[in-house]
């Protein structure tokens, strides 16, 4: 039945994708049901993206020189990931995703701005792939003592659907976005451990509740906001940066 009520969606918005279009259908369980969502990614869009990405990676490689000038390196980090939020123009896919989510909950009888969180985050952890190689490119990389976030690529939302996977940045990310296009006050929240021998650093988002911003973990399935596990925070050895808050409705 899943497979079937999946197979329906994806036709469906396949007859209404415009040529340069791709369709993207997602689907996972949340709450013990079943759900599946379309997502209309823009081939060309896809394209632009791609275009940006060594200036993107130039700017990362010059992270350390960066930081000395804006300051911190907190201050480095968000104006790098910054960047990666913002959309181009003509990129509706975000838009279109929020707009799908709305009419989904209201259709399964999700009715409060609670649901609607947990909805998109559910999809984020378990919709969305893991994009397994480039966690492992990156762990090898951190192994051999270089920096892990320099052997992988980045990822702008769009780029993250159309896959149909990320790892813990492009995740975020996408869910960063998501939050803030349905309205909700949200941030991004870096990991970084205390122990200046590790080099590793994890990302997960933030949904902000009035007076802060609860971490959410995209890269764990199931995973309850304002949890994460003892590999992801390095058993608690570590600090938490909120970077690029917005305020807006609350969790």
């Amino acid at each position: 039945m899943r497979f079937f009520v999946v197979f329906c969606l994806f036709l469906a918005l396949n007859s209404l994708a415009k040529a340069e279009e791709v369709v993207r259908i997602f689907s996972w369980n949340f709450r013990g049901e079943s759900f599946g969502i379309g997502a209309l990614v823009d081939s060309k869009v896809y394209q632009e993206y791609m275009n940006t990405e060594p200036s993107v990676k130039a700017k990362k490689r010059l992270g350390i020189h960066m930081s000395k000038e804006l300051g911190s390196k907190e201050k480095w980090w968000e104006e790098a990931l910054r960047e990666l939020t913002i959309l181009l123009p003509e990129d509706s896919c975000i838009y279109f995703l929020a707009e799908s989510f709305k009419i989904l909950a209201k259709e399964k009888g999700l009715t409060t701005d609670r649901d609607l969180v947990e909805l998109a985050v559910s999809f984020i952890q378990s919709g969305v792939g893991v994009d397994q190689k480039k966690v492992d490119t990156y762990y090898r990389a951190e192994a051999n003592g270089q920096d892990g976030a320099q052997a992988i690529d980045e990822k702008y939302p769009c780029q993250t659907l159309f896959d149909c996977k990320g790892v813990c940045q492009d995740k975020s990310i996408l869910l960063y976005c998501l939050l803030k296009k349905l309205g909700f006050g949200t941030c991004l929240i870096v990991i970084e451990p205390t122990d200046p021998n590790k080099k590793a650093k994890h990302i997960g988002c933030g949904i902000y509740t009035g007076q802060n911003y609860l971490y959410i973990e995209t890269m764990e399935t199931n995973m309850p906001i304002g949890q994460t596990t003892g590999h992801f925070n390095f058993n608690g050895q570590c600090r938490y940066v909120k970077l690029i808050p917005t305020i807006g409705k609350t969790y």
